[in-house]
């Protein structure tokens, strides 16, 4: 990153910061677009122009729960100090509220949907090695390969549609 006052510029597919990482500031996407994705490598989000990034790990005082890179074109963002959006939070306890508890809820959903696209993984796997094994040789075998191998296209298609990436 290239840090200019208060604006980051990421080149191309950059990592902004990591899950796990403690945060240290969030962002308002300027130009360009940070995708938002899960440790298990779920396309979440993208996030762009006049968009804030990264403000969750402040308001519910915890570590980064997911990973943001830099879009195909890269990405310019104001970096934003945790005590002015904390401060700015303060003076509204309603407001403060209601985004804790968005917050909240948007990350259980990350998780949910983490555990969802790890569970399609397995069973997208499983299938494959099912198919692997199948004896093409028996007329009922090939009519379950030809019925799993829909079912694998299916997979493979939820999986594009969720941004899943093995």
């Amino acid at each position: 990153m290239k840090l200019e006052n208060d604006i980051g510029v990421w080149e191309p597919q950059e990592i902004v910061y990591t899950a796990s990482d403690i945060p240290s500031y969030s962002y308002l996407v300027l130009e360009g677009r940070a995708k938002i994705v899960s440790p298990g490598g779920l396309h979440l989000s993208s996030i762009g122009y006049n968009e804030l990034f990264g403000e969750a790990s402040f308001i519910l005082g915890k570590n980064r729960t997911i990973t943001a890179i830099a879009g195909e074109n890269g990405l310019t963002a104001r970096l934003i100090k945790s005590d002015h959006l904390i401060a700015k939070l303060n003076q509204d306890i309603f407001l403060s509220a209601l985004v804790r508890k968005l917050e909240t809820r948007l990350s259980n959903s990350n998780d949910k949907a983490d555990v969802l696209a790890q569970g399609m993984r397995d069973i997208s796997q499983e299938i494959t090695t099912f198919i692997d094994r199948i004896n093409e040789r028996s007329a009922d075998g090939k009519l379950l390969i030809g019925k799993l191998n829909g079912l694998v296209k299916e997979f493979e298609e939820l999986k594009m549609h969720f941004g899943i990436v093995d």
